[in-house]
């Protein structure tokens, strides 16, 4: 192995290594990636019928047991590896009770009718003033008896502010008290308070109350009815110190993150939005399935919390818009009879839609749409910069179908923002290989430029082989400099998994189909796949800023293939996510080429050497997959100037197979000290532990 690396004074590309390099993806909608991020407590506070999750989203949780027809599959999550308490499914019950609830099946309704210790009751009834369904509670006894939800996180001293709406049913008077209690303890009661409802309260109302935690830990929100029947719909429990409603330890862990651009709301979750489900009021919001994926939607969080959660992290936005095609009315039904689509069938109507969308994020308040967010609270525009148009597209689309269709959305779009930047997806039309060189254009993505070329401001990609994102990068280049464009290269979602396509022997594991490890939930958590976020990154810096920004898949709770996770407890930064935030933070900008190294994605051991922005200070890296420690020189001479000091930032694992959980978050370690350097500053040496990544910041 090559231990001395001699750089050269050569930089790789003429535009520098983008600033927005590191960026995240958001699936609304999949994988309970927001609801644990969100400050709200109480699951399913809309009393919807919940939905099962589909077939595909059991194979990527990793759920299937037997054939992939999804007939058998894990229902109890607590077994694996990627659970915590973020992913209780926490059902409503009639109380007291002795419930705890903890399978997840296709006919949990998360709903338990019954107790023997009242003779109370709940059921879900149509109506209510939130979505399709209230819940009805009937105590017609003289014991105590109404409805609860365990497994409330509470800290001591904490507020908590509630908010529900009522209603009555009875011919009598009913008393209605909501409490805070300690989990499962029906007899302790930590705050509480009473209201009651008449004969004639008819009409839903709302009622709001502070609780305040009379001790650390989990406890349970009742409900109880005293004489009576009521309904109730639309119920929340929020911490009263959020941020902007996001839970403030999420914000602050994603800060070492820091990711630079946010995609959301999918991925697939996309293709059947309707972001107008998701402003204004919490009560005029409108509930649905995740049509795509299964599982509820309760459509908390939308523009304005994902806009304020973006600006809380000095993250763009990309958002990812719905592209009308007539074959949209009907593409769930193999799945599920129920689902039609035919609001999402006209392109035109998308893209008057779409067009608003713009406007209700950027437009001030001379527009309609901006005077619609400035009614929901926010009179600044967000100024979302990236647009992308659709996600895999090619389901309903050929590829000049596709390229017909962001032209006429790019025209809608931009005629509300001109500034906005819009994106043409440039996967699966055609994977960039075996096309000729010599003729650039010869391809699907050829043709598609030909058509939305000058309407399109970067391309929206999946490529992680290197042979692939070169021809596309060649392309693109050749387009920008025949017609006098700047398009831009991103990719929107990649996974450290994808380079399991290159067979390589790093990634043979010698897995049995019995074994664990061939889980792909297993292996996104460990560090040896996550050493591939470095060969990424690498790969990408080299290409210079004709690289825009690419999206890390996931940013929570996805089932291991996320840079955070968010237990009630506690929220932790993952292994992921410890080198997304090493990567997001590096100055690296100015790649330079190494005497006699040529670097390759697959290396177990790799070097990389950048200036900074002011070409002022130099930025190297030390890649090492291999177990044990290894010296490393860099030889600074053909530079042409002296260095003073050489700073070590180093994470690692002492086995392949850590990850960072909530019982141990920093199980990756990290590592700082400074180098050594000669007498006259023209050479350093580091040593690097195995299993690693270092970056060296060497400054005059």
């Amino acid at each position: 192995m090559q231990t001395v690396y001699r750089l050269t004074d050569r930089e790789l590309n003429a535009r520098a290594v983008s600033p927005l390099l590191c960026g995240n993806f958001i699936e609304l909608g999949y994988g309970l990636q927001t609801e644990p991020m969100w400050g709200e407590l109480l699951f399913n506070g809309s009393f919807e019928k919940f939905a099962p999750y589909h077939g595909i989203n059991k194979e990527w949780f990793d759920l299937l047991t037997g054939e992939k027809d999804g007939s058998t599959y894990e229902k109890d999550w607590r077994k694996f590896d990627w659970y915590h308490s973020g992913y209780e499914h926490n059902a409503w019950f009639a109380a007291p009770n002795d419930v705890e609830t903890y399978l997840v099946e296709d006919d949990s309704t998360f709903v338990v009718e019954t107790t023997p210790y009242a003779d109370a009751s709940i059921r879900l009834v149509e109506g209510g003033i939130h979505g399709s369904h209230c819940m009805r509670v009937c105590n017609t006894g003289s014991r105590q008896g109404g409805m609860a939800q365990r497994g409330k996180q509470l800290k001591k001293g904490a507020e908590y502010r509630f908010s529900g709406w009522f209603r009555s049913v009875s011919q009598e008077p009913v008393r209605i008290t909501a409490a805070l209690h300690r989990d499962g303890i029906f007899n302790e009661m930590q705050d509480s308070f009473s209201f009651e409802l008449s004969a004639q309260d008819t009409e839903f109302r709302k009622y709001e109350y502070s609780f305040t935690a009379a001790q650390d830990g989990r406890a349970m929100l009742a409900v109880w009815v005293e004489g009576g029947e009521i309904e109730c719909d639309c119920f929340s429990l929020m911490p009263a110190e959020t941020c902007c409603g996001w839970r403030p330890e999420v914000i602050e862990a994603l800060r070492e993150v820091a990711p630079r651009v946010i995609r959301w709301p999918g991925g697939c979750f996309a293709s059947f939005y309707d972001w107008r489900d998701a402003i204004g009021p919490m009560e005029q919001r409108k509930p649905t399935e995740s049509y795509f994926w299964g599982g509820f939607q309760n459509n908390n969080v939308g523009c304005m919390e994902l806009g304020n959660f973006c600006a809380a992290l000095g993250a763009q936005q990309m958002i990812c818009v719905n592209l009308f095609h007539p074959d949209k009315e009907n593409y769930l039904k193999a799945d599920n009879p129920r689902f039609a689509f035919p609001q999402f069938t006209d392109l035109h109507a998308g893209a008057a839609l779409a067009a608003d969308w713009v406007a209700y994020m950027n437009a001030d308040e001379s527009h309609p749409m901006g005077a619609l967010r400035a009614v929901h609270g926010r009179k600044e525009p967000f100024g979302v910069q990236f647009w992308e148009i659709d996600n895999e597209a090619c389901r309903w689309y050929s590829p000049e179908g596709y390229a017909e269709a962001v032209k006429v959305y790019s025209q809608a779009m931009k005629a509300v923002d001109p500034t906005i930047k819009i994106g043409m997806i440039t996967y699966a039309f055609g994977d960039g290989k075996g096309l000729d060189d010599s003729d650039p254009f010869s391809g699907s993505l050829g043709r598609m430029l030909d058509i939305a070329g000058e309407y399109i401001d970067f391309f929206a990609d999946r490529a992680v082989d290197p042979v692939e994102m070169s021809h596309k990068l060649r392309i693109m280049r050749a387009y920008n400099a025949a017609h006098g464009t700047q398009i831009r290269y991103c990719n929107t979602e990649w996974l450290s998994d994808n380079l399991f396509i290159f067979r390589h022997d790093s990634f043979d594991w010698g897995i049995a189909d019995e074994d664990p490890f061939r889980y792909k939930s297993h292996r996104f958590s460990k560090w040896r796949q996550v050493m591939n976020v470095f060969r990424q990154l690498m790969l990408w810096q080299r290409e210079g800023g004709d690289v825009l920004f690419v999206n890390f898949n996931n940013l929570a709770n996805t089932h291991s293939q996320n840079v955070i996770d968010t237990p009630k407890e506690g929220v932790y930064v993952t292994a992921a996510g410890k080198a997304m935030g090493l990567m997001a933070a590096s100055p690296a900008a100015w790649v330079l080429e190494i005497e006699d190294y040529t670097p390759q994605l697959m290396a177990p051991f790799q070097v990389q050497a950048a200036w900074d922005a002011d070409r002022r200070s130099l930025v190297l890296y030390v890649f090492r997959l291999e177990e044990g420690r290894q010296q490393v020189t860099f030889d600074l001479q053909k530079l042409g100037r002296a260095f003073r000091r050489a700073k070590v930032n180093c994470v690692y694992a002492h086995d392949l197979l850590d990850m960072n959980t909530q019982a141990d978050p920093e199980r990756i370690k990290r590592l700082a000290y400074e180098a050594e350097l000669d007498a006259g500053g023209k050479t350093v040496t580091v040593q690097v532990p195995g299993h690693s990544f270092a970056e060296i910041i060497v400054t005059p």
